[in-house]
């Protein structure tokens, strides 16, 4: 008599996908995408740091100037997340897929509407307890905003055509360290301007591994990004040339103020930074860890100025 095998149901737990299906607070987390937002504190806190450094300092305007420059780079995210998927640049990415199944194209405009009134409201605050220049500010900030939205959105959003870099070094360099000096000091002066070129230089930086990471298919699509004109290999040497020159702007100053700690560290961080993109280069699968990189270590590079 052939002998009865039973069969034994599976257990689904152990069957149970690792990973779990996105719910819509995370989804709306991922739109945030906080990770990049330490780029706006850097900006924002060096030139907090440097009016501190002058002896002119107010806590309250450090803080309305970090959530001002924190809500715009949000506003910023969206947008960026709005105008891409409008224009299909990032259906090759599947977590942009998931996000656009969970959150709809209408939800995220609202949501770029009321961080938008948010904005207007802190950087509004923010220009009536510095009491400086305030319809300079007032255009200033109106600008900020028109692009952190036309980056990517609209019918020829300026991202597309080679400008995000030049947009990124005005806005997160000279604009944010320069205008956040003046709103601590009154005043402007010469040596920080080369901070704020460095600053703007670090955050180039940033846009351009992320713009490598996604040239083939940016290509494809037909937006034109200055690593699409440059191709990776020459992109990856304008990206060098962008982190010595950094470097050259944190060597001039650091010496001018005897901040020679500010030498080492903007050293350190500028291999480190090379040696990961270096890396990514040649793994595709490290393009991140490299965008990481770069962006705390521009934060760090800002705190180093306090020690």
């Amino acid at each position: 008599m052939a002998k009865i095998i039973p069969i034994i149901p599976e257990n689904n737990c152990s069957q149970e996908k690792s990973t779990r299906e996105p719910t819509v607070f995370s989804i709306w987390i991922k739109l945030l995408r906080l990770h990049t937002l330490p780029l706006s504190v850097a900006s924002v806190g060096l030139g907090n740091i440097l009016a501190y450094q002058f002896g002119l300092f107010s806590g309250v305007i450090a803080v309305l100037s970090l959530l001002t420059a924190v809500l715009l780079q949000i506003l910023g995210n969206l947008a960026n997340h709005y105008g891409d998927a409008t224009h299909h640049a990032d259906d090759h990415r599947p977590e942009r897929i998931i996000i656009n199944q969970k959150v709809s194209l209408k939800q995220i405009k609202i949501a770029m509407f009321i961080i938008s009134v948010l904005c207007i409201f802190s950087g509004c605050l923010l220009i009536a307890t510095a009491g400086v220049a305030p319809y300079v500010f007032v255009l200033l900030g109106a600008l900020s905003i028109i692009a952190a939205i036309t980056y990517t959105v609209g019918k020829k959003p300026y991202g597309y055509y080679g400008l995000g870099d030049f947009s990124v070094w005005i806005f997160f360099g000279l604009l944010s360290v320069l205008g956040t000096f003046y709103l601590q000091t009154g005043t402007l002066n010469k040596i920080t301007w080369l901070p704020a070129m460095a600053m703007g230089l670090w955050c180039v930086a940033v846009l351009n591994i992320n713009n490598m990471r996604d040239l083939k298919n940016d290509a494809l699509i037909g937006k034109k990004t200055v690593a699409v004109y440059l191709g990776l290999y020459r992109a990856k040497i304008y990206h060098e040339i962008l982190l010595i020159s950094a470097l050259f702007c944190w060597v001039i100053y650091a010496f001018t103020f005897a901040h020679y700690h500010a030498i080492f560290w903007a050293t350190v961080f500028t291999f480190l930074n090379k040696f990961t993109l270096d890396k990514s280069v040649l793994s595709p699968s490290l393009w991140q860890i490299s965008l990481k990189y770069m962006v705390w270590t521009t934060l760090l590079n800002t705190i180093t100025l306090l020690l």
